[in-house]
């Protein structure tokens, strides 16, 4: 059999390809690298909260300008420029300095590292706390009084920097050490307010001591990193949304990610273009996106992993950001270089789209996509973080002695975790797609896509060990792969002439804007209050509820569609109304639970009903109803 390559469709391929392999080495860990920069619960899902919503507005409004005014090439090239210079300007971010302000109280019979912040969070935080292992606080403690500098490098024994035996120590206005505490020894907490560690051993560079000893009560203010996540979101007492890098990260991610939203829906708008009614053909094109997201982000992984071993658990992301640069550069020229042809003008302004979101199925369909994207956001956002968590405590209860909280390896796993979402997962159903929506419709599938999200966020929910997610993943096959076949050509179908890109926008706005922003928001919340376990298993829950009432929804619109249609021809009854500009408009509804509203143009045909039987016309697209 000779394999035929479509030479017409190889520049959209192109695309896919090189777009998602492009963005792959940045997007997925943007999570993880705000968690590093210094992003805590609230700030991380304020910022993924808020992008979806900018990228909702985004969508619909290039694909407005693109469909209204014939600039597809114009817009589609724009977002490309865009997302590159923003995502790659994420280099000018640095960490946000927190302000980590403890009191390090030296004294006999032992010294007490002292944290005050308030009694309900000091209950929260020692409920939180891992209790096997000693707690290990690294410690900046400033000095300035001469007769402090004296008692603390006696009780130190003179091995701080600084410090001189039988001299002046004027040198020692800095201490650097770590202190350890098992908090499970010392249960006493006499202060309601303040959290008291006292200290069992001080770690000064090589040197280790049971404890030091002051002759006299001495205080140092001291800025403190406490390995313990709970611990030290407990010690930090400073606002994120004060700091100028959160804002520089938010407006460079704002621009970036809204762009990128864009660039996807003008590609899938140009790729239905280009298929010329072979909808079913999509996913074809489409999984070439995978290959390129899948492959690139476990290179992007490496070499971040590979870059960052002498960093000591800190991640350097400039490898990805110069591979995502480079990708872009070719991705640019490949849409510069594609002929995109013109396709035919809205004369509506927007009306024929506001009259479909009118239609009960079509409200469904919105419904449906909003619903995924409330889903998806939790494993897009919250699952790196999730993972991480069970990291720290798998690290923790296997070793007392580490330090990096599965931090190298991580990245690592986070990477073979989109190798197996895009290789195993996504590419086979992007190839399958077709038969599927062929042989289910495209409403069951929608069903099968909600009932698999609810057993993959159970499944999350009954992790211990970060690894185990890896076969889980697979399930992003129908997740996402399917999902999004589905969603892309049923929007497609629906679309009035002209409108493509429009309606790609909507169906858009509401996965990746509405519903993603919704997840982001409240998945944080949930994350921060009840943790990853409880908020896995309840949006799991959750989904099996909506795969249930879409089912029932579905069922009852098509019992209405029959019912409408038996007052005339068993097979279709058409119904039309025109508009003030001309266009007109022809829902045909039958038997199949599949059945769409249909929109034509005014120019090429008129629908008539002729008693039962209505004459057949043809549509705009050539195609005989």
């Amino acid at each position: 059999m000779k394999l035929k390559v479509n030479t017409r469709l190889l520049p959209i391929k192109t695309h896919f390809f090189l777009n998602f392999a492009g963005l792959s080495p940045i997007i997925p860990f943007l999570p993880v690298y705000a968690k590093q920069l210094g992003f805590d619960e609230v700030s991380s899902s304020v910022v993924f909260a808020v992008l979806p919503f900018m990228g909702m507005l985004a969508k619909p409004i290039a694909g407005w300008i693109a469909d209204r005014f014939g600039m597809e090439k114009v817009v589609f090239v724009v977002s490309i420029l865009l997302s590159g210079i923003f995502y790659f300007s994420l280099l000018l971010v640095g960490p946000i300095e927190a302000d980590t302000t403890s009191i390090f109280q030296c004294s006999k019979p032992y010294s007490v590292l002292k944290v005050c912040r308030g009694g309900e969070d000091k209950h929260s935080v020692l409920n939180s706390l891992i209790t096997r292992c000693p707690e290990r606080c690294e410690l900046v403690c400033s000095m300035s009084d001469e007769s402090v500098m004296k008692t603390i490098c006696s009780a130190f024994q003179y091995t701080l920097p600084g410090c001189y035996n039988d001299t002046t120590p004027l040198d020692a206005t800095e201490a650097r050490f770590t202190v350890i505490s098992n908090l499970s020894v010392h249960d006493t907490q006499p202060d309601p307010y303040c959290l008291l560690m006292p200290v069992d051993q001080i770690v000064n560079g090589n040197l280790s001591m049971e404890s030091v000893e002051c002759s006299s009560k001495t205080e140092l203010p001291c800025q403190t990193v406490c390995y313990s996540e709970p611990l030290q979101k407990y010690i930090r007492q400073d606002s994120v949304f004060n700091s100028f890098n959160f804002w520089l990260f938010f407006i460079f991610n704002i621009i970036a990610y809204s762009a990128f939203n864009v660039t996807t829906s003008m590609g899938d708008a140009l790729c239905f273009n280009m298929l010329e009614g072979k909808h079913e053909d999509y996913g074809k094109q489409r999984v070439f996106g995978s290959i390129g997201w899948g492959l690139f982000t476990v290179i992007a992984g490496y070499l971040v992993d590979s870059h960052s071993q002498d960093l000591q658990g800190e991640k350097d992301y400039s490898p990805a950001l110069f591979l995502m640069l480079g990708l872009l550069t070719l991705d640019l020229v490949c849409a510069w270089k594609m002929r995109i042809t013109q396709t035919v003008k809205s004369a509506s302004a927007g009306g024929d789209v506001l009259y479909l979101l009118r239609t009960p199925r079509v409200l469904v369909f919105v419904l449906w996509c909003t619903s995924v994207g409330v889903l998806t956001s939790l494993i897009w956002q919250w699952l790196p973080w999730y993972l991480y968590d069970l990291a720290d405590i798998k690290s923790e209860t296997e070793t007392c002695e580490g330090t990096d909280h599965g931090a190298t390896w991580m990245t690592v796993l986070l990477s073979l975790n989109m190798g197996i979402q895009c290789f195993i997962g996504e590419v086979p159903m992007f190839f399958l797609s077709g038969w599927i929506l062929k042989n289910l419709g495209h409403i069951n599938t929608m069903t099968l896509v909600l009932g698999a999200f609810g057993l993959r966020l159970l499944f999350y929910s009954f992790l211990r060990n970060p690894w185990f997610s890896l076969p889980i993943e697979v399930m992003n096959g129908i997740t996402f792969g399917i999902f999004y076949a589905t969603m892309t050509s049923y929007a497609h179908i629906i679309s009035p002439p002209g409108m493509g890109a429009t309606m790609q926008g909507i169906v858009g706005a509401a996965f990746e804007g509405a519903g993603v922003a919704i997840g982001s928001l409240v998945g944080g919340a949930v994350y921060k209050l009840k943790g990853g376990v409880f908020m896995f298993r309840a949006f799991g829950l959750f989904s099996v509820t909506c795969c249930l009432l879409h089912a029932l929804l579905q069922h009852l619109v098509g019992r209405r569609l029959a019912s409408a249609g038996e007052g005339g021809s068993s097979s279709a009854a058409v119904f039309s109304r025109q508009t003030q500009d001309g266009t007109e408009f022809a829902s045909v509804n039958t038997m199949d639970i599949d059945s769409k509203p249909i929109f034509k143009g005014a120019a090429p045909s008129t629908l008539v009903m002729s008693g039962s039987e209505p004459e057949e016309k043809q549509l705009i697209d050539g195609s005989v109803m």
